[in-house]
């Protein structure tokens, strides 16, 4: 049986093109996003995945451009 799945780094770029970072945290003087916390590890479980014989659609194939309601 064939595995398909969709794993989202989620926020990105909603369908009126506006940027969603996600919640922030502002720590020693830099800024973390969500989005930009997320993507590594999806960008990982993406490769893992792929490697193990799974079909994945996901958003970080496109550095994350859009949004999870807008779908990919």
């Amino acid at each position: 049986m064939a595995h398909k799945v969709m794993i989202m780094v989620g926020h990105g770029t909603d369908s009126a093109g506006n940027w969603d970072c996600g919640t922030t945290l502002k720590k020693n003087g830099k800024t973390y996003t969500e989005a930009d916390l997320m993507m590594p590890i999806t960008t990982s479980a993406v490769k893992y995945l792929r490697r193990s014989g799974v079909t994945v659609l996901s958003d970080a194939d496109s550095k994350n451009n859009k949004n999870v309601k807008t779908g990919i």
